[in-house]
């Protein structure tokens, strides 16, 4: 038996609700499995044979356009702390690399031997 187009996009507002949980809390481990999931139900409706107009429908009534900006919005913010937190360890990487072996009688400063 077929599933209904109503019950899938429900699946899919709720694994959508799961995944933006799942970044909040800061959990990137398990949110690979649940983009997964969610790709897979995405699968399913456009391999649907449903009326577009009901699924565009059903699509807007429960709001998940709302849930999706929503999603993008805090990956954005997520992405951006770990860029600031990558640059951060590059930073100081390059400082303890270019300063660590002075005490070996030779250092590098600005890419320079002395």
């Amino acid at each position: 038996m077929e599933e209904s187009i109503e019950k899938i996009w429900k699946e899919y507002r709720d694994c959508t609700v799961n995944i933006i949980n799942t970044v909040k809390q800061g959990n990137f481990d398990s949110l690979d499995s649940e983009m997964k999931m969610r790709q897979e139900i995405l699968n399913k409706i456009t391999s649907m044979k449903e009326n577009k107009d009901c699924a565009k429908e059903l699509y807007d009534e429960l709001h998940i356009s709302e849930l999706e900006k929503e999603l993008e919005s805090l990956m954005k913010q997520k992405m951006l702390v770990i860029k600031k937190k990558l640059g951060s360890i590059i930073k100081n990487k390059r400082a303890s690399t270019a300063y660590g072996g002075m005490g070996k009688g030779f250092a590098t400063i600005f890419s320079k031997k002395i």
